[in-house]
């Protein structure tokens, strides 16, 4: 009945997705301002899950200098939110990690057709992980696969193995990576 939702706290997000299936989730977060490092890692926490944050303490927007770390996420972050959860959070995600401390999130397809994904590595250090893509039951076709993060830039290359495609990438430690998936080779 909401169009959008929202909640002041850190915890459950896992929740708070469930709760808003494939409406915009709005997380109000205090007492994390004076620490980039915390701020940025509930920026990667979010954006796994497709939840937009933002900082109730008033001192953050005090001043231009004040609010220079939230504007720096926030130009590197929400750009990568909006695409992601236009797509739709879907529950089922046809994607299996080979690591059990890096999560999966899949969006889409949404009206344009693009699948994408978040992929969240709660382990502190960097973590090469594979990911076992069904393109069977996804619009990727069946020829090839590239990725690219929206958050980075960086790309990779899927391979084609049966009913589908494999797909290893690095993912740094506490960090999300936001994945559009494409069919076929990126040229």
């Amino acid at each position: 009945a909401l169009d959008v939702m929202g909640v002041e706290g850190h915890g459950l997000l896992e929740q708070k997705r469930v709760m808003a299936y494939q409406k915009p989730f709005l997380l109000l977060i205090y007492n994390i301002h004076a620490d980039p490092a915390k701020m940025a890692h509930y920026y990667h926490l979010c954006t796994f899950y497709g939840i937009y944050p933002s900082f109730g303490n008033t001192n953050v927007f005090r001043s231009l200098e004040d609010y220079a770390p939230v504007e720096r996420l926030n130009r590197r972050f929400v750009p990568a939110l909006r695409r992601i959860t236009r797509a739709g959070w879907q529950p089922v995600s046809h994607v299996r990690s080979d690591l059990r401390d890096v999560w999966v999130e899949r969006w889409g397809p949404g009206k344009d057709n693009a699948v994408y994904l978040t992929v969240y590595n709660a382990a502190q250090k960097e973590r090469l992980v594979s990911l076992a893509i069904d393109h069977t039951s996804l619009p990727l076709g069946r020829t090839g696969l590239s990725a690219i993060d929206l958050l980075s830039g960086d790309k990779w290359q899927g391979e084609a193995r049966g009913g589908e495609f494999l797909l290893r990438l690095p993912v740094p430690g506490e960090q999300v990576r936001g994945l559009q998936l494409s069919g076929g080779v990126a040229p």
